[in-house]
């Protein structure tokens, strides 16, 4: 693994686990066992870096969620996959990652929402299209409407001030969203399809 590489890594780890802010070039420096010095040979300084962590990393959340896409079987294994997929994400997950973006790293944070706006919003509206044709999904759904909605939820479910970090895990809220969601749209035939899912996990 090239150096610049290992750091963004490095970076990508200490910053999930503590949060952006608290987490100092200096951390990345003894965590990787390197100089700071050879950090700025690659960063212009911290703002580029978590730019470029999160950049790296909403591509690679692309990648896989495109892969979990192309082996699902229905529209609602596809949905499952990606939360099962998010979940392993979620789960080692500091609560303020995202609060930090949006207030200390603006840059990164517009690609957190382009990500969304774009990435998400064309997956989720393509799975509801398909579970209506399917018969999974009810067919009187608003397709447009719903699927802001479920963007609405995902960044709201990182809103601090309405779940606070020290009564909420992120996991767990995103968790709660994802299966109400999922089961206000199902029709009887996707309800039971879901369980069948749900009972596998």
């Amino acid at each position: 693994m090239e150096i610049k590489d290992r750091i963004m890594s490095g970076a990508f780890d200490l910053f999930m686990q503590y949060g952006i802010k608290s987490v100092t070039m200096d951390d990345i420096a003894v965590n990787l066992s390197i100089s700071k010095k050879t950090i700025y040979q690659h960063f212009k300084d911290k703002d580029e870096l978590v730019f470029l962590v999160t950049d790296s990393h909403f591509k690679e959340e692309e990648r896989e969620i495109e892969k979990i896409t192309k082996s699902s079987k229905d529209p609602i294994d596809e949905m499952m996959g990606i939360w099962r997929y998010m979940h392993t994400i979620l789960v080692n997950m500091n609560s303020s990652v995202v609060f930090d973006m949006k207030k200390y790293h603006p840059k990164a944070y517009q690609g957190f929402v382009n990500f969304q706006s774009k990435s998400v919003f064309e997956k989720v509206s393509k799975n509801m299209q398909e579970g209506v044709r399917q018969g999974l999904y009810r067919e009187n759904i608003d397709i447009p409407i719903l699927t802001r909605l479920k963007l609405i939820e995902i960044e709201a479910g990182f809103n601090v001030s309405v779940f606070p970090t020290t009564e909420f895990k992120p996991v767990d809220v995103q968790a709660q969203l994802f299966h109400h969601y999922l089961y206000g749209i199902l029709t009887q035939k996707g309800i039971e399809l879901y369980k069948q899912y749900e009972s596998q996990i």
